[in-house]
């Protein structure tokens, strides 16, 4: 980690606060980078966002102080809801809102903002939006409380500690219909975390209650046209995007030329903000490789919109098997980022051209870019009994593991008791609990909307417009038979670009792979990851992990290849958690 990064604090909310007014732990404080005061008196609590001070927002009033991180997407019409004059500052209208909804605060303040409210006489009130922007981790010892959206820090508070908690990692590396069961669970024992939704009382006395709103609720059935529809959703996904433009210099698209981000492209470039420049990222093969990448769909897309298009390609510093230490301190556990050296050359491409903001067309299948293929919620569990399923029998890969790391054999054989009951417990994928004859909630909405926006202390957010919960909300409303066309599929957004961009863009059927030389890099560089296998036993990564099957793997992989994503998925997993243990070990 370079002295730039070690200075960096993660986007959140950071906060010490003695729940009895005795006085304040100076060394936890400043554990945490906050400024300690003379007086300090019994709290102090700051939001922090080092690329946007804009986001940092503080009302302190009436014997109780209320900090927010992040943005509102519609403070004038909450204000207005809220009988309070336009132009309120964010933190009043904050306060004013936590007053007003209570626990339902998630689901009607819209945007994405972490909130910590202190009350001088008494307790404390921590509350999520529906999508998350930053983490925000808490740990409570008696009446003192702790707060930050990163879990490294927290641990080095002298009443917290860096244990690990076997069932918290476990967690953090299990598929998703098993981290469902988390309940706030860390790799820390001492530390939760807050889910997206959800808010967290602590009283006085030290007592505390979780509450999670109704983010997702069943909508009316939507009685309009098909016309009615599309012109709905254009404007919802215009304003939308015009939020994020106003809010941001100089954003970016990744523009892969299929068209979630090809509709993206055109909302941004319509949308633009005076002369503000907005600029699109492509993922390229390296140079002389001679791999097939999207670069031309890409051009075509940029071409008709007029927007300059920058090449993004991994350089060989770059290692798959091993990411950077900013990267593997970037997910309070072991990451399950398996294109992580795709993300850091957009990160790196997109600072060294100033850009602001990167603009993600991910889970557009949710909403605007859907397919009818059938229940999307029965679709989404094929899909993952398939992804385990595709791997090369007779070579060690698990049939239907509920890991995305292939475990230590004594590990499985023996897992925690919170993972044998969450196991146990796996929700219904099949059940979507509304009339089917409507869209829904497609099941990757939870998904989304988990997704913190800041890779790691220091990256340039990757902002998300397809989960916006007014999408999402609106086409939970929408019959399937409206959406349904038999010339092609995607029809909202087809319909929407028509005019806009060439067919070529519009009505492509397939795309291409984002990263274009991933499995290429994989091959190239198992040989050296291979030698890290020392390195990895004397961390104690052979506690967690099967040594001997990842060893095995990567002489394959570095002979022959990989045969499938999911053979692909978990040998790379497995790696990076085992580079993840030695950093562990490192800081701890």
């Amino acid at each position: 980690m370079n002295p730039q990064q070690k200075r960096l604090r993660k986007s959140g909310i950071y906060g010490v606060i003695h729940l009895d007014g005795s006085p304040l732990d100076r060394a936890a404080a400043a554990v945490l980078g906050l400024a300690v005061p003379i007086d300090p008196g019994a709290a102090l609590v700051e939001a922090v966002d080092p690329q946007c001070s804009g986001a940092v927002h503080r009302f302190d009033a009436d014997a109780s102080l209320t900090v927010l991180a992040g943005e509102l997407d519609e403070p004038a019409e909450l204000a207005a809801s809220l009988g309070l004059p336009p132009g309120t500052a964010h933190g009043e209208l904050a306060r004013a809102a936590l007053t007003r909804f209570g626990d339902e605060l998630p689901a009607e303040m819209l945007g994405e903002w972490s909130l910590l409210h202190w009350n001088r006489h008494g307790g404390v009130t921590a509350a999520l939006s529906a999508g998350r922007r930053d983490p925000m981790l808490y740990a409570l010892a008696g009446r003192r409380l702790a707060v930050a959206p990163d879990i490294y820090r927290l641990g080095r508070i002298a009443w917290i500690g860096n244990e690990i908690d076997a069932a918290g990692m476990l967690f953090a590396v299990a598929r998703t219909e098993v981290r469902a069961g988390t309940d706030g669970r860390t790799i820390n024992p001492r530390v939760r975390e807050l889910a997206p939704g959800t808010t967290l009382h602590v009283a006085a006395d030290g007592s505390c209650r979780l509450a999670t709103a109704n983010i997702l609720p069943v909508q009316p059935h939507f009685r309009g046209s098909l016309a009615d529809a599309l012109t709905q959703t254009e404007t919802i996904l215009r304003r939308t995007v015009r939020t994020r433009l106003e809010r941001t210099a100089k954003p970016a698209v990744l523009l892969s030329g299929g068209l979630d981000s090809s509709l993206l492209a055109w909302l941004l470039s319509a949308e633009r903000v005076g002369g503000q420049q907005v600029v699109a990222i492509t993922s390229v093969a390296p140079a002389a490789s001679g791999l097939p990448d999207e670069h031309a769909f890409a051009a075509g897309a940029a071409d008709a919109l007029g927007l300059e298009l920058i090449d993004a390609a991994p350089t060989d510093d770059l290692e798959t098997f091993r990411p950077s230490p900013a990267i593997l301190s970037g997910a309070n556990g072991p990451t399950l980022g398996n294109r992580h050296c795709l993300t850091e050359s957009f990160q790196r491409q997109a600072q060294a051209h100033g850009v602001s903001l990167l603009v993600n067309g991910s889970y557009g299948e949710l909403t605007a870019t859907l397919r009818l293929g059938g229940n999307p919620a029965l679709a989404a569990l094929r899909h993952l009994a398939g992804s385990v399923r595709r791997g090369i029998p007779g070579q060690g890969l698990p049939q239907l593991s509920p890991f995305h790391v292939q475990l230590a054999p004594h590990l499985m054989a023996d897992l925690p008791k919170p993972i044998r009951s969450a196991m146990d417990a796996r929700p219904d994928l099949t059940s979507t609990g509304h009339d089917r004859t409507r869209w829904g909630y497609h099941p990757g909405a939870w998904k989304a909307l988990s997704h913190a926006n800041e890779f790691h202390a220091g990256a340039l957010r990757m902002d998300f417009p397809f989960r916006d919960l007014r999408l999402l909300r609106f086409f939970a409303g929408l019959p399937r038979d409206l959406l349904r066309e038999p010339r092609y599929d995607r029809r909202p957004a087809r319909v929407i670009l028509e005019g806009h961009l060439p067919d070529s863009i519009r009505l492509r059927r397939s795309g291409m792979p984002a990263a274009p030389d991933h499995l290429v890099r994989m091959q190239w560089q198992a040989p050296q990851a291979r030698t890290r296998r020392s390195v990895w036993l004397k961390a104690g990564a052979d506690e967690w992990l099967d040594l001997d099957w990842l060893d095995a793997a990567l002489a394959r992989c570095a002979a022959q290849g990989v045969a499938s994503h999911a053979e692909a998925n978990v040998l790379q997993l497995t790696a990076i958690m085992a580079e993840y243990l030695v950093w562990l070990r490192r800081i701890g």
